[in-house]
């Protein structure tokens, strides 16, 4: 049989001994990688939780230092406002801006900034979206605000500056508060993620070296594990105390916010800001809700609220005006002093009926953003106590001044002749009072009612240019010049083509305030009555005839009355025929030759240059003389004077011009001397404190013919002289 001659197979031992080498080679490469690995991964974990608990630090300390800018700020405007020291304030704001700053940005493109533990620490730049999201809107709210304060921190800011920069903190120090407060919440997110991630690569490696190497490697670097376990369970532990500490910070913040809040509520002024559209903001002071009576204001619109509360043109100034604030191109100062809200009345409805008035002032601010006006700051104070208390001041003032002139106006007047003035002031504001009954004026609506209106309006004008010449003639300025106004103010009227009921107002006013100038004399002559005791003079002119005494004053009242119109004059008066005349109609004589001399002084009467010209003396010539009883029994009296006489031409340009005769027509020289009794019928080129009322020749036709029955006749010739011829019924007794 032959053997099988197949090689024998060789045997492995060679392959073992090179595969051990290689197999123990792999494991030490893998133990060695591994060990590496697990190294790097421990070192990288170690650094990542430093990094991020320092990140979160930093978010958190934001927020307080937000908070210490702010404080920081208000501190050293109260004590700028109070001039007092305020290096410390600045101090401190100065520091932490500059942190905040350094921070924030380190947040948004890394770089080394301070650390908690005041070492410098290099920020690595955020990397989640949320993250940049945060830091980007803190950016927005932050650079603007911290260009105001570093203006602030350079110790050299105007008030305005001030203004603004604590006005910006005070709206946007909540916001950024909040924002850092978001960006700590997802900063503790992200690290957590951050520790979680890498700790998975490193736990797989660690069970594959740990099987790789079996037991003992294994044991070491699961007690390795245990360790960095241990260690992130502290680093998150430190961040539940970080959390901690920093939600007391926030709830510390809140309580500083209420406590601003209470500020707000119990400010006695009314605070808030507005935008461009006059949009009141959400924050703003209680008081200002107490201002305008209302529930709400946030939101609403200021110019809508003052439209309900001013008059027309006072609002359409005030539009005008916000333009003006809101318009960089204007300075601040500037407009500010053309502020026309510093003390306005409104009127606000009574829930009873009527309205309720009350004077505001308001002050204004602007708040700037680069080079546009963002808000405005208004304050708004209710300043009718102070208004009031200065009315009443100022009206006591008038009151005593005008009581003053009456005291010194009348004391050189007789007792008698006082009375006897004070009841014609008294019967002529009767007279007054029953023109201007309220009902007729209110039910006037056609023309006729209206012309009616007029003729009631000259009868007024009549009783007060009564009450204006017989002041004259006792001198009693006051009055004369109240007289005055009052005219001005019923020619004002009588020029009016349509009257109403509302135009009367500034008459019955003007009554009002005559009548109660004549209560201050009433009680000004009861006070004299008491302090004085009649001279013998003022008990021999009481006796003395009626017409010596008118004599006396009618002397007074041309020399004075000549000497205004710069005239020279002489009166020659028969004191008898005037007493005769005068014996049971005082008043009526009295008033009649005080409108004829007031008369002739200021139309017949030359200048004294003028006069001598034409061949006269320069002082002029008024004669008060009697006449003889006519066949009808009346008795006269005639005025005299050799001035210029009638001007028939400027008579009848005038009677034209206003309608009494037709242009061109054919009338007599006695028609056109008879306008010149017509109301209102003046050829004085301007009224003054003489003349030019027209009403004087007015009043002399009422109360002669109208009221006594009496005629008038006039004799003029041009150049030479004037007369009126005075006619009543004779007295009823006669008088010796």
């Amino acid at each position: 049989m032959i053997a099988d001659q197949s090689p024998a197979q060789p045997a492995p031992t060679r392959g073992r001994r090179l595969l051990a080498p290689l197999v123990y080679l792999s494991l030490a490469l893998l133990i060695a990688a591994g060990g590496y690995g697990i190294w790097t991964y421990t070192r990288d974990l170690a650094r990542a939780t430093d990094v991020n608990n320092k990140r979160i630090n930093l978010a958190g300390r934001q927020r307080a230092l937000s908070q210490r800018m702010t404080k920081a700020l208000l501190a050293y405007d109260r004590d700028t406002r109070a001039q007092l020291p305020a290096n410390a304030a600045l101090g401190e704001l100065s520091k932490v801006s500059g942190t905040f700053n350094a921070v924030i940005r380190g947040f948004d493109a890394g770089g080394t900034v301070p650390g908690t533990d005041g070492k410098e620490f290099l920020m690595p730049a955020v990397t989640d979206a949320e993250e940049k999201r945060i830091v980007r809107d803190a950016l927005e709210l932050w650079l603007p605000l911290y260009d105001r304060l570093q203006e602030v921190a350079s110790g050299k800011a105007s008030a305005e500056q001030l203004a603004s920069a604590v006005d910006m903190a005070r709206t946007r120090n909540v916001p950024i508060f909040d924002l850092m407060n978001d960006l700590t919440n997802r900063t503790e997110v992200t690290a957590r993620a951050s520790i979680a991630s890498a700790s998975t690569p490193r736990s797989v490696l660690i069970a594959i070296v740990s099987v790789a190497v079996f037991l003992i490697p294994g044991l070491y670097l699961w007690s390795r594990a245990r360790a960095e376990g241990r260690r992130a369970r502290a680093a998150l532990g430190s961040l539940e105390t970080t959390y901690a500490q920093l939600s007391t910070q926030s709830a510390n913040l809140a309580t500083a916010k209420a406590e601003t809040d209470r500020i707000m509520e119990t400010v006695q002024e009314g605070l808030m800001l507005i935008d461009a559209n006059g949009i009141i903001g959400e924050h703003h002071s209680r008081e200002l809700l107490a201002i305008f009576r209302q529930d709400q204001l946030a939101g609403l619109s200021l110019l809508n609220l003052l439209q309900r509360l001013l008059s027309e043109k006072m609002f359409n100034t005030t539009k005008d005006y916000f333009g003006l604030l809101f318009d960089a191109n204007r300075k601040e100062k500037t407009v500010l002093k053309v502020n026309p809200l510093t003390d306005i009345e409104v009127n606000f409805p009574n829930p009873a009926g009527g309205f309720i008035h009350r004077y505001l002032g308001f002050s204004f601010r602007r708040i700037m953003d680069g080079d546009r006006v963002a808000r405005v700051f208004v304050a708004v104070r209710d300043v009718t106590p102070q208004i009031e208390l200065e009315k009443k001041l100022r009206e006591a003032e008038k009151n005593k001044d005008r009581q003053l002139d009456i005291l010194v106006g009348i004391v050189h007047v007789p007792p008698s002749e006082l009375e006897s003035f004070a009841r014609l002031v008294e019967t002529e504001l009767d007279t007054i009072n029953r023109t201007l009954r309220a009902e007729d004026f209110a039910a006037a609506s056609t023309g006729a009612q209206i012309e009616a209106l007029r003729e009631r309006l000259k009868g007024v004008f009549r009783s007060v240019h009564n009450i204006k010449g017989n002041a004259a003639l006792l001198q009693l300025s006051y009055f004369q010049k109240a007289a005055d106004a009052f005219e001005t103010k019923l020619a004002e009227l009588l020029d009016h083509p349509v009257l109403n009921g509302d135009d009367f107002l500034s008459v019955v006013v003007a009554q009002a305030g005559l009548r109660s100038d004549l209560g201050d004399l009433q009680d000004l002559r009861a006070k004299l009555g008491g302090l004085r005791s009649a001279p013998a003079a003022h008990s021999q002119a009481a006796l003395a005839p009626a017409g010596g005494a008118l004599a006396s004053q009618l002397r007074k009242l041309v020399e004075d009355a000549a000497r205004d119109l710069v005239k020279s004059t002489q009166l020659n008066i028969d004191d008898f025929a005037v007493h005769t005349v005068a014996a049971d109609r005082p008043d009526l004589v009295r008033d009649v030759l005080i409108q004829l001399a007031r008369n002739s002084l200021a139309h017949s009467v030359e200048s004294p240059a003028a006069r001598v010209a034409t061949g006269k003396p320069a002082a002029a010539t008024l004669t008060i003389r009697g006449l003889p009883p006519t066949a009808d029994g009346l008795v006269g009296l005639a005025f005299h004077d050799d001035g210029k006489g009638l001007d028939l031409e400027r008579i009848r340009a005038r009677a034209e011009a206003s309608g009494l005769i037709a242009p061109g027509a054919l009338v007599s020289p006695d028609e056109l001397v008879s306008c010149i009794f017509e109301p209102g019928f003046s050829t004085a080129a301007q009224p003054g404190a003489h003349a030019g009322r027209g009403m004087g020749m007015d009043i002399i036709k009422s109360k002669v013919v109208d009221e006594a029955g009496g005629a008038i006749e006039v004799l003029s010739t041009p150049g030479r002289f004037c007369e009126f011829r005075v006619y009543l019924p004779a007295p009823a007794v006669a008088i010796s």
